[in-house]
């Protein structure tokens, strides 16, 4: 069987990012000329941090929506892999072989099954406009997957590639196939 590879979905946008690269270089061509003209070494160095801080956040956001995010569940013949990045920046590609360790490997046979549970995460936003705030619920999906020792690994599945509830139903469909194999 070919490895089924489940990514994170990012919801890149690239002109806003593009746009907010464009909007904040203004800044900081200005701080780096006042950083070029200063006279002191101190404003020198103060200028030169300002427009770091302006220019790499949105730097960042820019390049984060250009490399592709490493797997966050590949299922294999083997088992399962899932790798507990958190966010789009811890997530990037190029450091897979640096966080390695913090991917855990579930093989079939110790897999007993795989459940879906859903928590619900209030927001309230407060516009600061006098109007009355806004409470909304959002659906956070986790995969649980017990094994035969009765430990449970709890794995979330909000924001990915394909939905949860195709996720579990592929996830039961292999595991059914390699229990009875």
């Amino acid at each position: 069987m070919e490895p089924i590879i489940i990514k994170r979905s990012t919801d890149a946008n690239i002109e806003a990012s593009l746009g907010c690269l464009l909007g904040v270089s203004i800044p900081v061509i200005l701080f780096l000329y006042a950083m070029f003209t200063a006279r002191h070494k101190y404003d020198m160095i103060a200028y030169g941090i300002i427009a770091a801080g302006f220019l790499l956040p949105a730097f960042i956001s820019f390049i984060a929506t250009k490399i592709p995010l490493k797997a966050a569940l590949k299922i294999s013949d083997e088992g399962l892999v899932v790798s507990p990045s958190k966010s789009i920046y811890d997530s990037f590609a190029f450091l897979q072989k640096f966080t390695a360790r913090s991917e855990k490997r579930l093989l079939w046979e110790n897999i007993k099954e795989f459940r879906l549970v859903i928590y619900y995460k209030e927001y309230t936003m407060s516009p600061t406009d006098g109007t009355g705030s806004t409470s909304y619920t959002i659906p956070k999906y986790h995969l649980c997957v017990t094994d035969k020792a009765k430990e449970e690994v709890i794995f979330s599945i909000h924001g990915l590639e394909k939905t949860p509830d195709e996720i579990l139903a592929l996830c039961n469909r292999l595991l059914e196939e390699h229990t009875y194999s």
